[in-house]
């Protein structure tokens, strides 16, 4: 490993650190509705770096780990409402009624629920500079 590059150890670490601190990334308040952007434009911008660094040009991309995290729930039948943000809130909160929960009447610590479940997706998001190294920089 090199120096720039992140073990399994460390994305695990910064992963949690994302989930038990989100106001560290996002500020205050603490919203899944503020969070999902944020790591989608995350996202975005480890595409936009390895597209500059790498001659890929009109290479088709596959969909990235947030659009693959959608897809997985909605595979599984639990993605509602056409809607991460209210799914995982809905999901944490425990809500089963057919109308979606309102997120500006959620607390934070409700936020703050739904954004634990995005483990799985925040490991895997903050993973990806590790494929951003090129044979020139290992």
């Amino acid at each position: 490993m090199t120096d720039h590059e992140a073990g399994p150890r460390t994305v695990r670490f910064y992963a949690e650190a994302f989930i038990k601190r989100p106001g560290m990334y996002l500020g205050r308040p603490i919203r899944i509705d503020r969070a999902l952007p944020f790591l989608r434009g995350y996202e975005a911008a480890l595409f936009d770096v390895r597209l500059a660094t790498h001659d890929l040009g009109n290479v088709h991309l596959p969909a990235g780990p947030v659009a693959q995290f959608e897809t997985q729930l909605s595979a599984e039948g639990r993605l509602r409402w056409h809607s991460l943000e209210l799914t995982l809130a809905a999901e944490a909160i425990g809500w089963t009624q057919q109308d979606p929960p309102v997120l500006d009447e959620l607390t934070e610590e409700q936020h703050h629920a739904a954004i634990s479940l995005l483990l799985p997706l925040v490991e895997q998001l903050f993973a990806l500079p590790d494929t951003l190294v090129t044979p020139e920089r290992s």
